[in-house]
């Protein structure tokens, strides 16, 4: 079980990478201490680090991977957009983009609202769910009001077709298995 008991090694990290010129590897060393001690945020970071890495960090999928998973089962929700991405790409594990979409949307109604892209593109070509204007609309409207990249774009695309024209022209394409319709 995690506690709070790595917080004040937690915090080193934070007062760490706020210097002008932190010592990434340094960081990293705080958050793995402050993860083995139980702190969970420290975890997600160790997670998003292993992810993304930086020129002083080897990345390591499959570590962020496992740091994902655990937080994502305690409840943290930036956890949940993170893992949605492996399973969205089958990045070091098995592709599955129902369990994507479905972590993401959990993401989603927890307040990470940048999943909101991610979920209109997932609704309007139909991956790891059955395709669905009025739902990639809604989600994009999200992205829009949140300003993010490419959602303008987006919406001149997703409005230049009347729904009955959307309907006719994917489902030739079929569902999500590759099934006609």
């Amino acid at each position: 079980m995690f506690t709070e008991k790595g917080e004040s090694v937690f915090q080193k990290g934070l007062e760490c990478i706020q210097l002008s010129n932190p010592n990434l590897r340094e960081v990293m060393s705080y958050f793995e201490q402050a993860a083995e001690q139980g702190h969970l945020e420290a975890l997600f970071q160790v997670g998003y680090w292993n992810m993304y890495g930086e020129p002083q960090i080897m990345r390591n999928a499959k570590g962020a991977f496992e740091c994902f998973e655990i937080c994502s089962e305690r409840g943290i929700s930036r956890a949940k957009q993170q893992l949605a991405f492996f399973y969205l790409w089958g990045m070091g594990i098995e592709k599955n983009e129902e369990k994507a979409v479905k972590l993401l949307e959990e993401a989603f109604s927890e307040g990470i609202y940048e999943t909101a892209s991610t979920l209109c593109h997932c609704f309007w070509q139909g991956v790891g769910v059955k395709r669905d204007i009025s739902k990639a609309r809604y989600y994009n409207g999200v992205a829009r009001e949140m300003r993010l990249p490419g959602a303008e774009y987006d919406f001149i695309k997703l409005c230049s077709m009347t729904t009955d024209e959307w309907n006719k022209r994917y489902s030739s394409i079929g569902d999500k298995d590759g099934q006609e319709e």
